[in-house]
């Protein structure tokens, strides 16, 4: 919810949602009237999210897509994109049908996305667009905004959110060396902006 009301605000017309899910984000930004691509390698989600802007009314302001974020075309097409990017150490065995596991798999290290985000995430934000993103304080966000600036982005971040551990993330975190947390952990949002040309 949180990072669906700072995207609302942002007031976008054109906006990708990455990893949709069961539309929470595409929904909320429809409403307030953004065209949105609704994207999820998952296809129940897409198939879920989908149903949902139906239910609602919104239908006609999502396109939902099958795919990896990461193998999309559309240099500059958004105004917003907005992503709550898997930052979990991947699990060591996942089972191709565990849909929710794999939706949190962050790679070795759990910075996989936000890596890509910082590399070629930005070529799919227009001219004074904006990247938005939820980061877990542990994982380096001085390394993540350092790399955005270097992409030419104006980048802020948020005051933390506190959240205890749930399931997934008290089993994967403490596998990696930096955890220090104990049980909880500490998420911000980034939000870069490209400058206007």
């Amino acid at each position: 919810m949180w990072l669906s009301d700072l995207a609302v605000d942002q007031r976008a017309e054109r906006v990708l949602v990455a990893g949709c899910g069961a539309g929470l984000l595409p929904l909320r930004l429809a409403r307030g009237g953004a065209s949105v691509t609704a994207v999820d390698m998952n296809p129940h989600a897409v198939t879920c999210c989908l149903h949902n802007a139906y239910a609602n009314g919104v239908h006609d302001r999502i396109n939902g897509i099958v795919a990896d974020m990461r193998e999309l075309d559309g240099r500059g097409e958004y105004d917003l994109v907005v992503c709550n990017p898997p930052q979990l150490p991947a699990s060591a065995d996942p089972r191709p049908a565990d849909w929710v596991a794999l939706a949190n798999d962050g790679g070795r290290d759990g910075r996989s996305l936000i890596d890509w985000l910082c590399e070629d995430g930005t070529r799919l934000v227009s001219a004074g667009g904006a990247l938005m993103f939820t980061h877990f304080t542990f994982l380096d966000v001085e390394r993540t905004v350092a790399a955005l600036r270097a992409q030419g982005m104006r980048v802020t971040v948020s005051e933390p959110l506190h959240k205890p551990l749930g399931r997934l993330s008290g089993e994967r975190l403490p596998r990696l060396t930096e955890w220090r947390e104990g049980d909880h952990y500490s998420v911000v949002i980034i939000t870069a902006r490209k400058l206007g040309i």
